[in-house]
């Protein structure tokens, strides 16, 4: 169930869509977790994966230009002076920052 995708477009010149938009072909699950996407901007950061019970998946570094979708948990070192992260999820976006946050408690 992924209610965020990412795919990659490339045409040549003058390649064109007509102008749409989506809609689902079937009913949406209910998910446990927002997902998110995070694009680096500008320099560098370190992102942790984990699951949401806790367990470390593995760590990530994005540069510019790259992305990742998150399901579950993650954790976000900011590696460079002014590193410029763009982060999209599911909306609609909460009053505050603590509102639809959960800690994790990380597994040793």
């Amino acid at each position: 169930h992924w209610p965020l995708q990412i795919i990659m477009l490339e045409r040549e010149p003058g390649g064109t869509t007509l102008p749409h938009y989506h809609i689902p072909d079937r009913e949406l699950p209910k998910l446990p977790t927002r997902h998110q996407i995070l694009i680096c901007q500008r320099g560098s950061a370190q992102v942790g994966v984990y699951t949401t019970s806790g367990t470390h998946l593995g760590d990530v570094v994005l540069r510019r230009d790259d992305l990742i979708l998150m399901v579950e948990g993650h954790k976000v070192v900011f590696l460079e002076p002014k590193t410029k992260l763009i982060e999209i999820k599911q909306g609609p976006f909460p009053d505050n920052d603590s509102a639809d946050k959960v800690d994790i408690k990380v597994n040793n």
